[in-house]
C-alpha cells in the first residue's frame, strides 16, 4: 500500500464560454525548454486574455513508460485546485435556500453533536471552505488509507471520516488563523450530501460541470492514453493513482485545461455580474480573503505578482503526483493555468515556477 499524498496548497504569496477552449497560439515549443535537464515527464500551459483564451501549449509526454507526447486537450490532474470548484458548488446551493453561510454545525449536523468535539458546534458553514475552523488536514494516514479498502457508499464513508475529524481537539481556535484542512472540504461535501440526499460528485457535476460545459472534467486519477501522474519516475494507473476517494471534495479532479480555463474566466467576470453560476456578491464572497489571513473560499488571494499589483487569485494543487497551479486577475480578466504531471520528489515546483516566469507578466499585465 503506498504512502498518501496529500492534497496540496500554497497560495504564491508562499511559494462560460464555448470559445474560451479554443487557444489562438501553441506555444508547446515555448514549454520545452522548460523541462529539458529535469526529471518532469511533461507540462501543459494555457493562457487567458480579456476573458479569452490566447494561447496553450503541452512539451513532453504522457508517460513514461509509452513515450506518448502529450497534446493540447488532453486530461491534467488539478488535485487541490479543485477546491474553488466545490466552494462554488457550496455557494449555489446557498442561493438556492438549501444551505446558509451562517448556520453553525450544531444546527446543521445536530445528529453529530453528541460525539464532537464541543468546540466545533458553533463552527459555521463559511469557516470551513477557508480552512478556519479548526479541523485537521486529515484524520490520520492509516485510518485515511484505509478508506481505499472501503466499499460502502461513499457519502456513508465520508460521514464516518467526518464524525472521526470532529471527535478530535482542534488545531486552533475557530474563526481564527487558517490552518489548511482536507477534512473541512468534506466536512463541507458532507453537509451538502445530507442536505440534498446526493453524493457530492453529482452536485459538482450538475451545479458547477455541466453549466460551464466543462465536458472532460471527471473525478479520480486520469487513465491509460492520457497524462499519467508520476511517482519515483514511474507513472501510475487504477484506484491508487489518486487519494482515496472519500477526499474528492477536496480536490480530485481531471480536466482539459480548456475547460478548467472555462471555470477560471466564469470566476474572473463573477464580480462584474457576467458570472453564469452565482450572484456578484457570492462570486465577492469566494474571493474575499478571511480575517487576516490571504485565504478565501478554495483561493488564496495575493496582493502583487511579479510586480503587477492585484488582487489576484492563487492556487496550487497535488495529490503527490501531479502539481498544478493557477494564477488570476480579475481586473482584467486574465489568467494563467499550468500543470505538471508529477509532484513529491521531482522538479515540479521548478518547472511551474519557469513556466510563470516565462508567461505571467505578458499575460497578466495590463
Amino acid at each position: 500500500m503506498p504512502n498518501l499524498k496529500l492534497l496540496s496548497f500554497a497560495a504564491l504569496a508562499t511559494a462560460l464560454l464555448p470559445s474560451a477552449a479554443l487557444a489562438q497560439t501553441d506555444i508547446s515549443a515555448q514549454l520545452q525548454p522548460l523541462i529539458a535537464r529535469t526529471d518532469v515527464p511533461a507540462v501543459t500551459a494555457l493562457t487567458i486574455r480579456n476573458g479569452v483564451v490566447t494561447a496553450e501549449g503541452s512539451a513532453g509526454v504522457r508517460d513514461t513508460r509509452s513515450g506518448a507526447p502529450v497534446a493540447n486537450g488532453d486530461a491534467w490532474h488539478i488535485g487541490s485546485d479543485s477546491k474553488a470548484i466545490t466552494a462554488t458548488m457550496i455557494a449555489r446551493l446557498v442561493e438556492q435556500g438549501v444551505l446558509s453561510w451562517d448556520a453553525t454545525l450544531a444546527e446543521m449536523m445536530p445528529t453529530l453533536v453528541e460525539g464532537m468535539n464541543p468546540a466545533f458546534a458553533s463552527v459555521r458553514l463559511e469557516d470551513l471552505l477557508p480552512h478556519r475552523a479548526g479541523l485537521v488536514d486529515i484524520i490520520g494516514l492509516d485510518e485515511t488509507l484505509a478508506y481505499f479498502n472501503d466499499s460502502r457508499p461513499l457519502p456513508e464513508q465520508r460521514l464516518e471520516y467526518v464524525t472521526r475529524a470532529l471527535a478530535m481537539d482542534p488545531v486552533a481556535p475557530a474563526g481564527t488563523t487558517s490552518n489548511y484542512s482536507n477534512s473541512g472540504y468534506v466536512l463541507a461535501a458532507v453537509i451538502a450530501e445530507t442536505k440534498t440526499g446526493r453524493p457530492v460528485e453529482d452536485l459538482i457535476r450538475e451545479l458547477v460541470l455541466q453549466p460551464l460545459g466543462m465536458a472532460s472534467a471527471d473525478f479520480g486519477a486520469t487513465v491509460e492514453g492520457e497524462p499519467l501522474g508520476h511517482e519515483g519516475g514511474q507513472p501510475l494507473t487504477g484506484v491508487m493513482a489518486d487519494n482515496p476517494a472519500v477526499l474528492a471534495p477536496a480536490g480530485e479532479l481531471h480536466m482539459s485545461l480548456g475547460d478548467w480555463a472555462k471555470f477560471v474566466i466564469d470566476q474572473m467576470r463573477g464580480e462584474k455580474g457576467e458570472g453564469q453560476l452565482l450572484s456578484a456578491e457570492n462570486y465577492a464572497r469566494l474571493h474575499r480573503p478571511q480575517g487576516e489571513t490571504n485565504t478565501a473560499l478554495g483561493w488564496g488571494v495575493i496582493p502583487v505578482f511579479r510586480g503587477i499589483e492585484g488582487p489576484l487569485l492563487s492556487h496550487v494543487g497535488s495529490n503527490g503526483y501531479w502539481r498544478a497551479m493557477v494564477v488570476a486577475r480579475p481586473a482584467n480578466d486574465s489568467a494563467l493555468l499550468t500543470v505538471v504531471n508529477c509532484g513529491d520528489g521531482c522538479d515540479a515546483a521548478a518547472v511551474n515556477r519557469a513556466t510563470l516566469d516565462a508567461l505571467a507578466v505578458e499575460t497578466l499585465k495590463d
